[in-house]
């Protein structure tokens, strides 16, 4: 249950910006009123409309966030100012298809999500429009065994694991993970089905420490990701391995002193270096040139790999993902971006450990 604010708390503005930092720490990104909503922070959403007559655009500036171009009346009625502005966010943001309407509103592109609705045919048309295939499929698509069996031994393969179900999610699959789970018996009937060992614990398992060390070294054998690293907690949580983690939490002394007993190092940065936006930028390229990423890595990459933390700190205290990036170019001043990323590789990590 969340805390109750005192009376006349949203009047304060500090008190506005103070929630917008806890929002953004949760999400890495400059909230749209979209996830506000999603997020269940009404409360903020009505404090925002009834004590400060402003959109959140201009809290945008004053917080040192990239403002949102707000579009004169009926522009997004015209097809090819849609589909300008489509592929001017997909060329920024690296996207070689147009993301879902879910991705889209979470992007802060909810004015895009409804001019494709409402003037342009929805987005199995619009997509038709821009030359891509669509990837919508006809209802009950998933209710079909074969179709999904066929998706998941494709993600197996490309991935050498069985999907977990945030997995899926993550891929855009959520539709299938949902058949998974309300059509197909469940996580374990189907991996049994295609010949995977029924994940199952006998509650109080986790307490046998050597039970929880042999689950760690599965793990990192079997996520190529973690490049022989300890899992991050985040990564655990995202990937299905809560209970682990609170099992190492709650019986094996805490995640520092589990990961020491291990013999693996301690990554875990001091406080206040993330502050420091050197020392932040050379994190980054250490990781792009460890996972040999050919191009700049977003927030959902980074929390793939178990390196949110890295995320979080671009968006809190480097002005988010975007103007990060401007400030990694700058670097190199007007080069291409293969040859920025060269150089950015070797001024930073020159082929030399930290």
């Amino acid at each position: 249950m969340k805390n109750k604010r005192p009376f006349g708390y949203w009047k304060n503005r500090e008190n506005i910006i103070k929630e917008l930092k806890r929002v953004i720490r949760k999400i890495n990104h400059f909230p749209s009123g979209h996830n506000l909503r999603k997020l269940g922070e009404y409360a903020l959403v009505q404090g925002l409309r009834k004590y400060h007559n402003e959109s959140l655009n201009y809290f945008r500036v004053e917080m040192g966030y990239e403002t949102v171009e707000m579009k004169p009346s009926g522009y997004w009625k015209s097809l090819d100012n849609a589909l300008y502005e489509t592929r001017k966010f997909m060329r920024r943001y690296n996207y070689k298809t147009l993301p879902n309407q879910e991705e889209l509103k979470n992007l802060g592109f909810s004015s895009l999500v409804n001019s494709i609705h409402q003037y342009h045919g929805g987005f199995r048309k619009f997509r038709k429009e821009m030359g891509q295939p669509s990837d919508i499929k006809p209802k009950g698509y998933w209710n079909n065994w074969k179709n999904a069996e066929k998706v998941l031994k494709r993600l197996i393969r490309e991935t050498g694991n069985f999907p977990t179900q945030k997995v899926l999610q993550n891929l855009k699959y959520s539709s299938l993970a949902n058949a998974i789970t309300n059509v197909h018996g469940g996580t374990n009937n189907v991996r049994k089905r295609l010949g995977y060992e029924v994940v199952k614990r006998n509650n109080g398992v986790l307490k046998n420490i050597d039970v929880v060390k042999k689950e760690i070294y599965r793990i990192i054998k079997e996520h190529p990701e973690l490049r022989g690293n300890f899992p991050t907690t985040n990564w655990m949580k995202d990937n299905g391995q809560g209970s682990l983690y609170i099992a190492i939490q709650k019986y094996h002394g805490g995640y520092k002193n589990f990961l020491e007993l291990m013999g693996f190092e301690q990554k875990q940065v001091e406080s206040g270096k993330w502050k420091d936006l050197e020392f932040t930028i050379k994190r980054y390229i250490k990781i792009m040139n460890e996972h040999k990423f050919t191009d700049f890595p977003g927030a959902f990459t980074l929390n793939k790999i178990g390196e949110s933390s890295l995320g979080a700190a671009i968006c809190k205290y480097h002005g988010g993902f975007p103007v990060f990036r401007d400030i990694l170019n700058q670097h190199l001043g007007n080069a291409t971006k293969k040859v920025q990323l060269e150089g950015l590789l070797n001024s930073y990590v020159g082929g030399k450990n930290d």
